[in-house]
């Protein structure tokens, strides 16, 4: 594999990864589509820093490890059914679960309103826009909680960005 060209070897994985989305799509729709909007915003993510100044290949593989972990965190707590911060509903003030629970049914209730002709997002009640957000998201692929969690894994990443250019900012 050493002596492929660039090209050659980008066309190898785009041909895995479309092997990879083929059998989860056979298996789990909502992953496959988690997997795809996942990617294809690291993509733009690591297009974006590949046109910057930033060349560090450590930032990358550090970038990587920091999706890798998330992606198998959010897998196991969903199909596993772990609950670790309580077990949703109105449970009491703080529970994790009853807020990310009470956004998916907000940005369910978004898609819902984009994909009506006049839609409006006036009477949804939320504290801050995240839930539109994701709704939006939802309304582009699937109104699944999988696909929110798998973009708060993006999220998670570009928070991490964000604090590796903060910290090179002030020289640290």
């Amino acid at each position: 594999i050493m002596n492929l060209s660039k090209s050659k070897k980008n066309l190898i994985g785009i041909i895995l990864f479309a092997i990879i989305i083929g059998i989860t799509a056979f298996l789990d729709i909502t992953l496959a589509v988690g997997i795809i909007l996942i990617g294809f915003l690291s993509l733009i993510t690591f297009l974006i820093l590949s046109k910057t100044k930033i060349k560090s290949k450590a930032l990358y593989a550090f970038l990587l490890i920091v999706l890798l972990i998330h992606f198998g965190a959010v897998l196991f707590i969903h199909y596993a059914h772990f609950q670790p911060f309580g077990r949703g509903g109105s449970s009491g003030y703080g529970d994790f679960n009853a807020d990310y629970i009470g956004y998916n049914v907000i940005a369910q209730q978004t898609a819902a309103r984009i994909h009506q002709v006049g839609f409006s997002l006036q009477e949804l009640k939320t504290v801050n826009d995240y839930p539109a957000i994701v709704g939006y998201i939802y309304a582009i692929t699937l109104p699944e909680m999988l696909i929110g969690q798998l973009f708060a894994v993006w999220l998670a990443v570009i928070s991490v960005l964000l604090i590796y250019l903060i910290v090179l900012e002030i020289n640290g």
